[in-house]
């Protein structure tokens, strides 16, 4: 069986930092390493999440949509700069 492999952050912190951190530690019962692992896990998928999604409300929907549906002819641009890569 495979072990995990551990990898160390080293962190600079000020003291009221710190020990607002152990304080929520201890509250849930966690290692200050346990914690911070957890809670920086968690918002880095928020933040990736969020940069990886695009929320559109109903208008930008259908207009997506539209575009898709009945996409417009290339102009002679697009065409010749299609034509450079071939």
């Amino acid at each position: 069986m495979k072990k995990n492999k551990y990898n160390r952050i080293d962190l600079r912190i000020d003291d009221e930092t710190k020990a607002l951190i152990e304080q929520a530690a201890a509250i849930r019962c966690l290692s200050v390493s346990s914690y911070i692992n957890s809670i920086c896990k968690k918002q880095s998928l928020i933040d990736i999440q969020k940069n990886s999604s695009i929320l559109l409300d109903k208008n930008a929907w259908e207009k997506l949509n539209q575009a898709i549906a009945c996409p417009a002819e290339p102009t002679k641009d697009l065409i010749n700069l299609f034509k450079q890569w071939d």
